[in-house]
């Protein structure tokens, strides 16, 4: 574990703009993995969600793999799905292969009890993109305290007393 007194700490850019409140930092990102995974094709497609722009393809993971420095392993078939999002604006319009573009997305975990519930307590984003059909997401931790690990949650039975 870093000494996190000793680690150069970003000021955040909000401070110029409230300088009577003490100065807060930028988070900052730590690689949690990387996954690649073969996709299959799309199975669901609904457009204008909520009479919005925004619309969803999901399409189910075929295979793949997910390495970084605490966790590996590999993807069961079928056990998950990529829900893509497109939001579409008046003012903006793409004009790219899809394996020219990059994405960022909010990213959360579920897991029980065992090497990985640590991943429980992560707040991470994505960095995603599409290569030769194949999706890629970098994972990245946000923290306020660069080097110490994320720490495991662990759920304890409260027992609630009831007034007579």
């Amino acid at each position: 574990m870093a000494d996190t007194e000793e680690v150069n700490r970003i000021p955040s850019p909000s401070n110029a703009f409230s300088p009577e409140i003490p100065p807060m930092r930028a988070p900052h990102v730590e690689f949690v993995y990387r996954l690649q995974a073969k996709m299959g094709p799309v199975r669901y497609s609904m457009t204008k969600l909520h009479a919005s722009q925004i619309s969803r393809n999901v399409a189910h993971v075929s295979s793949g793999t997910m390495k970084g420095p605490k966790i590996s392993g590999n993807i069961t078939e079928r056990s998950g799905a990529d829900w893509s999002q497109q939001v579409v604006t008046n003012t903006s319009k793409m004009f790219a292969r899809q394996d020219d573009v990059e994405y960022s997305s909010h990213l959360t975990f579920e897991t029980g009890e065992g090497p990985y519930n640590w991943m429980n307590s992560v707040v991470a984003t994505g960095c995603m993109a599409s290569v030769n059909g194949e999706l890629i997401v970098d994972c990245w931790r946000l923290t306020n305290f660069p080097g110490v690990e994320a720490e495991e949650v662990v759920v304890k039975q409260v027992e609630v007393q009831q007034e007579k």
